[in-house]
Parts: C-alpha cells; structure tokens; sequence
C-alpha cells in the first residue's frame, strides 16, 4: 500500500474549505491510498510541463498529486475554476 503524504500548501488549501467537501476529500484520498489503480476514483493524467502527475476530481475540487518510490504526494487542491492556474 502507498504512503500519502499532504504537502503543507495542500493542508491550508483543505482546511479551508468547508465540511462537506472535506469529508468527501478525505473519503477520496482513503481510497486513494487504498488502490491507486481505483476505475471508480476520476483520476486523470496531467498534460503539459508545468503541473506533473495526475489529477483526482471531487466535485467541483480537484487535488493535484505525484507518485514517486510509493509514495502519493498531494500538492495542491482547490476550485477546479482556480487550481490549474499557476501563480
């Protein structure tokens, strides 16, 4: 089973949004570590060079994660209108 791991930008990001959508985040992200391979998580694979790795769809929420040497690395989350937007 993967590590996860949730860089700190990611956990302020969480934190601030509200109840129900944090408890959906945390029930994706059990799953997620459960079976990365899950057909029923909407995951998909990022394009282009300037965000890496793969994408997890919760809603109108996205988390941005990577995967390396087993581990699952969340680092960023937010507004699907605001998250792929690169400051």
């Amino acid at each position: 089973m993967p590590r996860l791991l949730i860089k700190p930008k990611a956990q302020k990001q969480i934190a601030r949004l509200g109840n129900r959508i944090i408890e959906k985040i945390l029930s994706a992200l059990a799953r997620l570590e459960a079976d990365p391979g899950d057909p029923s998580l909407d995951i998909t694979q990022l394009r282009g060079k300037k965000l890496p790795g793969f994408r997890l769809r919760i809603g109108d929420y996205r988390l941005l994660y990577t995967i390396e040497d087993g581990t699952i690395e969340i680092y960023l989350c937010g507004h699907r209108k605001d998250v792929y937007k690169i400051s």
